[in-house]
C-alpha cells in the first residue's frame, strides 16, 4: 500500500506516502477507518492474528505499517480510507504488487537512518553517538573502526532502536568496549515448546546443509535433542575488546530491538554506567520457530524460549527500560547530524 502509518497512543497516523498523494495527505493526519471499520480494530480483526509477536502492540504496529508480508496485503486488495487532517477526507486507495514500492516516490525520505549503521562525534560537547542495525560481521567492523574516537568522548549515545539482532557473537565486543565490570552475565533460558520439529530439522541440516562449526553447535544439539534443556547462566570475563570505554552511557532501545540485542541491552545493564532509555523491546530472545500454514503461505513465528536476565526476571516479553521515552520524533530527518542533535536535546545532555 502506498501509505505508512505509526500506530501512536491506540490510532493511527501518516507517516509516509506516495507523492501524488501531496495534495491531500499530510504527514501526521489520522487514519480514521479502513471499509467503514475503525482502522485499528480493521486492523486488529484482519491482519493482526497472522502477525506473530510477544505483545499485541508490536503486532499492531507491524500490521500498522502496510509493508508487511505480501501474503497479508495482496496486489489489487482495495481499502475505502477516511483521514483526518484539518478536516475530514476519503480516499480509494490499492495494494501493489510489492508493498514497498520505490516508484511511488515517497514525499518523505526521513526513513534512512533505521537500515544504517551511523557514527558521529561532537568534538566540542564530548559526545558521540553510535547507531547499530544488527548483530552481524559488517556492524562488529564498524563499531572497530571508530571505538578509539568513541574512547575520546565522555559521553556516549548506543542507539539500539533499530537493531533487530542477528549473531550475539558479533556484539561481544561491543558488550566488552561499553562494559567496566570484570565479568559479565548472559540471559539463560528454557524451552516452552515440543523439540519434535527442531530435532527432525537438525537430522536434516546435518545430513544435508552444514557449512562450519557455528552451523554444527546449533543444529547437532537439535539433532540430538539438547538444544531447548535449561541453560546454566554463564559468566564471561570481559576481555573481548582490549579497552573499556569509562564515561556515560545512554543505550536507546525500542520495540525494534530484538533477539542478539536485547541480550546485549541486558549486559550493558550491569555496567553501573549505563542508562537504558526508550520503549519496552520486541520480546523475540526466544530462537524463532518459523511454521508456514498450509493454505495462506504465511509464516508464523513463535518464541521457543523463555529468557530470564541476571536478577532471574523473565524477560521473554520484552526488556523495560530503565527510563520510559518516545524518541520516535527524533528520527524525522533525513540528516544524521539532526537526529543525533533531537536525541540530544530529548536527554538533556550538555
Amino acid at each position: 500500500l502506498c501509505i505508512i502509518t505509526e500506530y501512536r497512543g491506540g490510532k493511527l497516523y501518516l507517516s509516509n506516502f506516495a507523492r501524488k498523494y501531496a495534495d491531500k495527505m499530510k504527514v501526521g493526519d489520522e487514519l480514521v477507518s479502513i471499509n467503514g471499520m475503525d482502522a485499528v480494530t480493521f486492523l486488529k480483526e484482519n491482519y493482526v492474528p497472522y502477525i506473530s509477536g510477544s505483545r499485541m502492540e508490536n503486532r499492531i504496529a507491524e500490521a500498522a505499517s502496510f509493508s508487511c508480508r505480501n501474503a497479508l496485503y495482496p496486489p489489487k486488495t482495495r481499502f475505502d480510507c477516511e483521514f483526518k487532517g484539518t478536516k475530514k477526507y476519503k480516499m480509494t486507495l490499492y495494494t501493489g504488487l510489492h508493498t514497498w514500492d520505490s516508484t511511488w516516490n515517497w514525499v518523505s525520505n526521513d526513513y534512512w537512518l533505521p537500515y544504517y549503521n551511523v557514527c558521529l562525534i561532537d568534538t566540542i560537547r564530548g559526545i558521540g553517538y553510535l547507531h547499530l542495525i544488527n548483530a552481524s560481521e559488517e556492524t562488529e567492523q564498524f563499531f572497530e573502526q571508530y571505538a578509539q574516537q568513541l574512547e575520546t568522548c565522555r559521553q556516549v549515545v548506543l542507539d539500539l532502536t533499530h537493531d533487530i539482532g542477528g549473531n550475539a557473537a558479533k556484539n561481544a565486543k561491543i558488550c566488552s568496549f561499553f562494559s567496566l565490570k570484570d565479568s559479565l552475565d548472559d540471559l539463560v533460558y528454557d524451552y516452552k515448546v515440543n523439540k519434535s520439529w527442531y530435532r527432525s530439522y537438525g537430522i536434516f541440516c546435518c545430513n544435508d546443509t552444514l557449512k562450519g562449526d557455528a552451523d554444527n553447535d546449533i543444529f547437532c544439539n537439535m539433532k540430538n535433542g539438547t538444544y531447548f534443556e535449561m541453560k546454566e547462566r554463564k559468566r564471561h570475563a570481559n576481555n573481548a575488546y582490549p579497552t573499556h570505554y569509562k564515561g556515560k552511557v545512554y543505550v536507546l532501545m525500542g520495540r525494534q530491538s530484538a533477539s542478539a540485542t536485547e541480550g546485549m541491552i541486558e549486559t550493558l545493564r550491569q555496567n553501573s554506567r549505563a542508562s537504558i532509555y526508550g520503549k519496552m523491546s520486541a520480546g523475540a530472545t526466544g530462537n524463532p520457530l518459523f511454521i508456514t500454514l498450509p493454505y495462506s503461505s504465511l509464516t508464523v513465528l513463535i518464541n521457543t524460549l523463555r529468557s530470564f536476565d541476571s536478577k532471574g526476571i523473565e524477560t521473554s516479553q520484552g526488556l523495560v527500560p530503565d527510563i520510559e521515552m518516545d524518541f520516535t520524533d527524533c528520527y524525522k530527518s533525513s540528516d544524521a547530524n539532526v537526529v543525533f542533535e533531537n536525541i540530544r536535546q530529548k536527554l538533556g545532555i550538555n
